[in-house]
């Protein structure tokens, strides 16, 4: 009985095979191709039976009539060892192209490439990986006895110093970037620093002429930073403060990181000294004299604070800070003191900003043009993200996330029109969002 059972599966099994391999006959007839993986055709899943035929046949599961079957058909096999050279092929080809290895989970031309790699060589370790694999991956030039945590330690230092050319800092305690737990690796070389310094300085020195480096990387980027630096002083006689931009870069963040990094010992001895030289390029303030100004000359210091909150707002997307100066200028308070023209006499401020605009040659309000040149960068910046910009932030060279911080603060004071907040609110940000609002 036993065998008649298997008899009939048996049977059933080949019907069911003659059944789809003449679907696919029918199907090549038709449409001249090959079916795409998972492809339907006449309620049967066609593409995952030709694949399953070629895996099958590379593991050499089929009768040899079959095989010639499927032979005859086009069906080739497509073992491990098919898929193997593919993706020799491709590691090669990738090597040629950047001159360097996969990342863990790099993609390239639709392949997890740096996965498979990375399997190959777990394979080797643990003595899984067939000789005859071993000879192919060995011939190709993989390195398959390779340390993986130097390869994971490389895309660390890699990410670390992409880290820091793009905010100016380092990462956070357990800050993650590009799926890299960034923060923590830090914590760790920091703690590897207090006992083998020179070890990481050797596997950093490493890194860098296994990745074609022939500079220090953040070494140009800290000479780079240092003379915006010096530009900015110059400028303002003043040192930034946290996130303030300048020519587009972090320079508040960079300059306050580098108090962390000589508290760690990781500035050399003539980077402290040109960070100390800084303060000698603030020239000192002169002394405050009071005195008694006619209503005349209060309209002239008005006006001429009132321009440079405008430029101030163009440079840094945003209003300045309490008490903060900009040329000589103590903006911050100027600011201030303007609040409570916007509570009782608003009409006053605006009549007195309208005649400063028309004394000045102004046709147009510039606040508003440079509002209307920031909302359409953010609109670029939501459609290109799905998401808004983080304080500090630069795109495209402007101070976004600055800026739209500021319209938080302006709502608050209700400086707004409502066509502005409209058209805020219209990208559906939180920050944008009104308690007991219905738009």
């Amino acid at each position: 009985m036993n065998q008649g059972n298997q008899t009939t599966t048996r049977s059933k099994h080949e019907l069911r095979w003659l059944k789809m391999y003449s679907l696919y006959t029918e199907f090549k007839e038709k449409f001249n191709r090959e079916p795409e993986p998972n492809e339907i055709y006449e309620g049967e899943n066609l593409g995952k039976w030709v694949s399953g035929q070629r895996r099958a046949d590379g593991h050499n599961a089929w009768p040899k009539i079959r095989k010639e079957v499927l032979g005859n058909a086009g069906i080739e096999a497509c073992g491990l060892e098919t898929k193997a050279n593919k993706m020799i092929k491709l590691y090669l080809a990738f090597k040629k192209e950047y001159l360097r290895e996969p990342k863990y989970n790099e993609i390239y031309h639709d392949e997890n490439l740096g996965k498979w790699i990375k399997d190959q060589r777990s394979l080797t370790r643990r003595g899984k990986l067939s000789p005859k694999r071993q000879n192919l991956l060995q011939s190709a030039g993989v390195d398959l006895f390779v340390d993986l945590k130097e390869i994971q330690w490389d895309h660390a230092c890699s990410l670390y110093i992409e880290y820091i050319q793009k905010y100016g800092r380092g990462p956070h305690a357990n800050e993650k970037y590009k799926d890299v737990c960034l923060g923590l690796w830090v914590k760790t070389q920091r703690h590897r620093a207090e006992t083998e310094k020179d070890l990481l300085l050797l596997q950093y020195k490493s890194f860098l002429s296994k990745n074609n480096y022939s500079k220090d990387p953040l070494e140009v980027y800290w000479e780079k930073m240092y003379s915006l630096c010096l530009r900015f002083i110059k400028a303002y006689n003043r040192m930034p403060i946290r996130n303030e931009q300048y020519w587009g870069k972090p320079l508040g963040n960079w300059f306050i990181y580098q108090n962390k990094l000589k508290k760690y010992n990781w500035l050399s001895n003539e980077q402290i000294s040109l960070l100390e030289q800084l303060h000698e390029n603030i020239q000192p303030r002169e002394p405050k004299v009071e005195i008694k100004i006619s209503e005349g000359e209060n309209k002239v210091k008005w006006d001429k604070a009132c321009l440079l909150y405008i430029e101030y707002v163009q440079i840094n997307g945003c209003g300045p800070e309490k008490n903060e100066k900009f040329k000589r200028v103590n903006l911050g308070q100027w600011v201030s003191s303007q609040m409570p023209y916007l509570k009782k006499d608003r009409e006053y401020l605006q009549q007195r900003y309208q005649a400063l605009l028309s004394k000045n040659g102004y046709s147009e309000d510039p606040l508003e043009i440079y509002w209307e040149e920031m909302y359409s960068l953010f609109s670029k910046y939501v459609q290109t993200n799905n998401k808004t910009p983080q304080a500090g932030e630069v795109y495209l060279d402007k101070p976004l996330g600055n800026w739209l911080a500021y319209q938080v603060k302006l709502m608050k004071y209700n400086c707004l029109s409502d066509e502005q907040y409209r058209r805020l609110a219209l990208l559906n940000t939180k920050k944008t969002r009104r308690k007991n609002s219905q738009i």
